[in-house]
């Protein structure tokens, strides 16, 4: 499994790798048995489809609408089945959570700190405060399948040159800010292979 992390984030920008890395621990997560369908859409469609005028109304205006509709969507999970009534009961721990500038580890109020998994944290996370999303992502993939799975691999272009022949060429294309020119040349330099142009 890492061997094909390590081959396919080789050609995602930066910004894309912890969303495959998100993406594949799921994906393995499913196949075990561990994690269902149904987890995933709540987590990946939140109160997308759900109207405000339709669900039970919010408890405070501190909660923007947005989050509120992916609270009532979370709350279908077993796991949250109480979530909307610890919110009308303890606004005030949940706003305290909600202001953190690091809920993703922050204790969450009312119980459900010793009742949730790293993936149901991140959901939660997604729901109030989805500017964070990625960074409790972090902690559930490494918590899931490892550590080595969140962190940044920079290209190794030693080992990249290993997988080529001259039928199978490297083609590296080029971006703001991502130019391999300089990792070819040391390749080149240290193979003592001629560079042209």
């Amino acid at each position: 499994t890492y061997s094909i992390y390590l081959y396919i984030q080789r050609g995602l920008f930066e910004r894309h790798k912890m969303t495959f890395a998100l993406m594949l621990t799921n994906k393995i997560l499913i196949s075990a048995k561990s994690l269902s369908h149904e987890a995933i859409g709540i987590f990946l469609k939140g109160g997308g489809s759900l109207n405000a005028n339709d669900v039970r109304k919010k408890p405070k205006d501190w909660i923007p609408d947005k989050c509120w509709l992916d609270m009532v969507a979370l709350s279908q999970h077993p796991t949250f089945h109480d979530l909307l009534e610890s919110v009308y009961r303890n606004d005030g721990l949940w706003r305290q959570w909600y202001d953190q500038e690091a809920p993703e580890e922050a204790k969450i109020p009312d119980g459900f700190e010793d009742r949730i998994t790293p993936f149901e944290r991140m959901c939660l996370v997604k729901s109030l405060r989805e500017d964070r999303t990625l960074v409790a992502a972090q902690a559930y993939i490494s918590h899931a399948i490892g550590g080595r799975f969140v962190e940044s691999v920079p290209l190794n272009m030693e080992s990249t040159w290993g997988e080529s022949t001259p039928y199978v060429p490297l083609i590296c294309l080029l971006s703001p800010g991502a130019d391999p020119t300089k990792l070819i040349e040391e390749l080149a330099k240290s193979k003592k292979i001629k560079i042209l142009g």
